[in-house]
Order: C-alpha cells, then sequence, then structure tokens
C-alpha cells in the first residue's frame, strides 16, 4: 500500500506541476496581451467641429467654451455664433445616449444658447427663467434634452399647467459668478426673467478643486501594481474581495480652501453680490444652485464643508439657495459619470437634480414678476 500511494504522489507530483506551469504560461501570456492592447487606457475626450476636425482636449472645456470678456457675435447674446455646432467625441462610451460616432453634439440655437429655439420677447403669461452657471449647466457630455435645464423646464410647466422657460445661459460668458454679473446686466436682462438661477459648481470657490478624488481608503494594487493583468483582475473584482491600504480619508477643509484662494473666493463672493444686488431692484427672483462632485459619493463624501461655506454665505447674505447633495449621497459616482475620462454628470445625474431641484422649489414656488 504504502509503495502504491508513493507511486501514485509520483504521478500526481508532475501533472500538478504541468498545471502550475500551463498557468504561468497562461498568465504571461494574458499580461503580455494586456500590455500590448492596453485594455484600461481609454483616450480622452475631444471636442470636434461640425466637420469633425479636433479642436481640443475637452477635459479643458471651460477654456474651450467659457471665454472671457468676448463681445457676442451680430444676432447672439452670448459668446457662441448663432446656429453653431460641434460634438464631444468619448473612447468606447458606456450609455447609449451617444451617437453612432460616440459624440455628443453642443448645438447653439439663434440667440447664441446651448438650448431649443425660443423668442427674445416672452410671450404672455409665460414664467422665464434664466439657468446661468459652467459646464454642469451647459451639460458637459450629455444631450441638450437629457441637462438638468431643459428636464427642470418640464417639470415646473407640468406643476404650473402654463408656459415655462428656462434658458440654458450656460457659458454665456465666462464659467465664474463675476463673470455671470456683467453678462446679465449687459444682455440678460433683455430676456426679460421673472428669476435666475446661478448652477454653482465647487471650483466656483477655487479652479484647483478637483472634479473627482479617488478614494483615499483605496484598494492595495496586487504585486504593488507591477502587473497590468493582475490590475484588471483586480478592478473586476466586487471592491469588498480586496485588500485595503489603510490611509485616512481626504477631507477638505472649508477654512483652509478660503483662506489658501482667498482672492478667488473674494470674486466669486463679490459675482454673486453683484448678481444680487443687480437683480433686487427689478423684482427678479434669484437662487444659487450647488451641486456636487461626483466623487465619494457613497464613502466619506470629502466636499461637504465646502457647500456649508457656500450656503452659509448665501444665508449671511440673503441670496436663496438649494443644495442638491442630499439627492447624490450614497450613490455609485461612476454610474453617473459621463464616462471614466469626464466626471461629470450623465443623463442620470443630471435627471436626479432636476427632480431635487423641482420638488424644491415645489414647496418655493416660483411666479411671474409683478410688474
Amino acid at each position: 500500500m504504502t509503495g502504491a500511494a508513493e507511486d501514485g504522489a509520483g504521478r500526481r507530483i508532475p501533472l500538478a506541476l504541468r498545471v502550475f506551469g500551463g498557468l504561468v504560461i497562461a498568465a504571461a501570456s494574458g499580461e503580455a496581451t494586456a500590455r500590448l492592447v492596453e485594455l484600461d487606457k481609454l483616450a480622452p475626450p475631444e471636442l470636434l467641429d461640425e466637420q469633425c476636425r479636433v479642436i481640443g482636449d475637452l477635459s479643458e472645456i471651460a477654456w474651450l467654451f467659457g471665454r472671457e470678456g468676448q463681445a457676442p457675435p451680430p444676432g447672439s447674446l452670448t459668446q457662441f455664433g448663432p446656429g453653431g455646432r460641434s460634438y464631444g467625441w468619448y473612447d468606447r462610451p458606456r450609455w447609449d445616449y451617444f451617437d453612432s460616432r460616440d459624440c455628443v453634439e453642443y448645438r447653439i440655437n439663434s440667440l447664441g444658447f446651448r438650448d431649443e429655439e425660443f423668442p427674445l420677447a416672452k410671450p404672455a403669461n409665460e414664467l422665464r427663467v434664466i439657468a446661468v452657471g459652467d459646464s454642469i449647466t451647459l451639460a458637459a457630455g450629455v444631450r441638450v434634452e437629457d441637462c438638468w435645464v431643459q428636464q427642470l423646464e418640464g417639470r415646473l410647466e407640468q406643476a404650473r399647467g402654463a408656459p415655462v422657460e428656462v434658458v440654458n445661459a450656460g457659458f454665456s460668458r465666462g464659467y465664474r459668478p463675476e463673470s455671470y454679473a456683467p453678462w446679465l446686466a449687459e444682455q440678460g436682462v433683455r430676456l426679460d426673467p421673472d428669476a435666475v438661477v446661478v448652477g454653482f459648481c465647487l471650483n466656483d470657490i477655487s479652479t484647483t478643486i478637483p472634479m473627482y478624488l479617488p478614494l483615499a481608503e483605496a484598494q492595495a494594487p496586487w504585486l504593488g501594481g507591477r502587473s497590468r493583468l493582475l490590475r484588471l483582475l483586480q478592478h473586476a473584482l466586487p471592491s469588498g474581495n480586496a485588500p485595503r491600504a489603510k490611509t485616512r480619508p481626504t477631507v477638505l477643509k472649508a477654512k483652509r480652501v478660503a483662506a489658501t484662494h482667498a482672492d478667488e473666493w473674494k470674486a466669486t463672493q463679490d459675482g454673486l453680490l453683484a448678481i444680487r444686488d443687480l437683480l433686487a431692484p427689478r423684482g427678479v427672483r434669484f437662487v444659487v444652485v450647488v451641486f456636487p462632485m461626483m466623487s465619494q459619493l457613497a464613502s466619506g463624501y470629502p466636499f461637504s464643508e465646502l457647500h456649508r461655506l457656500v450656503t452659509d454665505f448665501c444665508d449671511a447674505n440673503g441670496i436663496e439657495s438649494v443644495d442638491v447633495l442630499p439627492a447624490f449621497l450614497g450613490r455609485d459616482e461612476t454610474e453617473l459619470w459621463v464616462h471614466p475620462r469626464d466626471q461629470h454628470m450623465n443623463d442620470v445625474g443630471q435627471r436626479i437634480a432636476a427632480d431635487a431641484l423641482a420638488a424644491w422649489f415645489a414647496e418655493r414656488p416660483l411666479a411671474p414678476r409683478v410688474r
């Protein structure tokens, strides 16, 4: 019996070695393939013109679209030429609203807005709201019909039972509140608004505030991250199955940010106050909407203090404000991104924001101003 067992073990050892050797070869082959095709890399999004020629890197959308101090082209109320068209191209996007070329269209109407057509003169009985802001208001990475501005318009109109026009004035001039104020004084008032809503992104406090902060308590990479194949496998596993690096969560402290970037934050505050002072004598309602960054929404959101910094400033200065962060907390931010290389809100995120705003306005209804 002993001899037979030893003989069987002798036969099993080479078999185990052969299996192990096969796994090593397969792993080496897989590693080589992963390195060759770069499966875990995506090209950055690009802005294309009407002929699909590259204009620039879409990650720099504020610099591509948010030009300062530029006189409107003839016939336009904004920096955009009437009837212009461009496209945002993404490398292998996940969502089905992208067209067959993996693009999202940016179409400008006859008045210079990324919006459906509407008349300059406000029709009788229409409630008109101007939504001013940056790339979140312009709705980078989604179709115009999916942006929070258009969705809010539909919800307000349904609730009111009468015409509502919410004008998408994203990037009408610049991308910060200090640029919105002079635009409203020179061009926005021509639209005869009943209310102005400023879409506030946290990088209005300082342009150094990132759209995305990676998890502070990140997965510890297998083999120190040296193997691309193992990184791909690790990313494919549920995060609960992976080891964690023992690091403290990152939290942006409002006092430190405000002090470090005092000039930028002061310019933003001055811009909001200038808008308040412009609109108040005209009886135009003014609301600031604070949007969250799509980062760590379910795992220790690091920007909470900055939200309070903005809403506290508004409260102290007689400016209405609504923070839509609570509607996003607890969600997987990757399901709300336009693309892994673009952390703007996708169509689902835009809808969440519109729903939160519609609920807020349901308790504080907008109405045509008294003339």
